[in-house]
């Protein structure tokens, strides 16, 4: 929602829904290069406030399913975000099945630890409650640094 975003201490801050969880109860600090384009972007929709949500959706059934769903809130639907997440990967040379929207969960939480974030950092910012769960994306990063170092290829040289 609009009115989802607020200032604190000098910084913007975006409250969350996370998945599986009731309420907002979690947030995010939005540092000016993520601000600024959505204030630039919410200036678009001159009168768009509090409840109204950030991202406008639109679609064809709209109509029906206000109606039908109660609870429905308007917005981008997951569907919607999955089909352009996938549609500006493909744009850019990913048109694998494999890459889809969670694909940049995965590269956000592995760019973070290789510049140096301390695991519990990026359980944090994944807003994870196992930690065992967020040590799954340091398999890559090993995978990535057995191909970089080309270990078979010493274990050859020596023999």
């Amino acid at each position: 929602r609009v009115g989802d975003i607020k200032k604190v201490h000098e910084r913007w801050q975006l409250l969350v829904h996370g998945k599986g969880r009731i309420g907002k109860s979690e947030y995010v600090w939005l540092e000016e290069p993520a601000a600024v384009p959505i204030f630039e972007y919410l200036k678009t929709r001159e009168g768009a406030k509090g409840e109204d949500p950030l991202f406008a959706g639109v679609t064809s059934n709209e109509e029906w399913i206000r109606k039908n769903n109660p609870n429905y809130i308007g917005g981008l639907s997951t569907k919607t975000i999955s089909t352009t997440v996938k549609e500006g990967l493909k744009a850019i040379g990913l048109p694998g099945k494999e890459y889809v929207a969670h694909s940049l969960r995965h590269t956000f939480a592995v760019m973070l630890i290789q510049e140096g974030a301390r695991i519990e950092d990026v359980q944090a910012a994944l807003r994870h409650r196992n930690i065992a769960t967020t040590q799954k994306y340091l398999v890559s990063i090993a995978e990535d640094e057995r191909f970089k170092r080309r270990i078979e290829a010493l274990i050859n040289n020596a023999i």
